[in-house]
C-alpha cells in the first residue's frame, strides 16, 4: 500500500506481539510506504516515527522532524525524551 493509518497499533498485544508490529512498520516504512501512526505511547512514537504532529484539544502545536522536537526539552538527567517535549509544548508538568 502507499499509505496505513494506524491509531494505538499495540494496545492490547503482548510482547511478542508489540515485537512483530514494530517490525513490520520498519519493513514498510522502508519500503516506501508512508505510515500515521496515532498514539498516546510517546516511547512508541519515539522510537519509530522520524516526524511528529503533536496535537492538543485539536490545535496543532508541533509538526516537524522528531529530532527538533526533541530539542525542545532536556529532562532533569540529561536526557530528552518525547514526553518531556509533549509537556513542554503543551505547557503541563505531567501531573495531570
Amino acid at each position: 500500500p502507499k499509505a496505513l493509518l494506524f491509531d494505538e497499533p499495540l494496545t492490547g498485544l503482548d510482547p511478542q506481539g508489540i515485537q512483530t508490529i514494530q517490525q513490520s512498520l520498519r519493513e514498510q516504512a522502508r519500503d516506501g510506504t508512508a505510515i500515521v501512526i496515532s498514539s498516546h505511547l510517546m516511547t512508541l512514537v519515539q522510537e519509530l516515527c522520524p516526524h511528529v504532529l503533536v496535537l492538543d484539544k485539536g490545535r496543532c502545536l508541533w509538526f516537524g522532524p522528531i529530532d527538533q522536537a526533541l530539542q525542545l526539552s532536556t529532562g532533569e538527567h540529561g536526557t530528552t525524551s518525547l514526553e518531556d517535549a509533549f509537556f513542554r509544548l503543551t505547557g503541563r508538568g505531567g501531573q495531570e
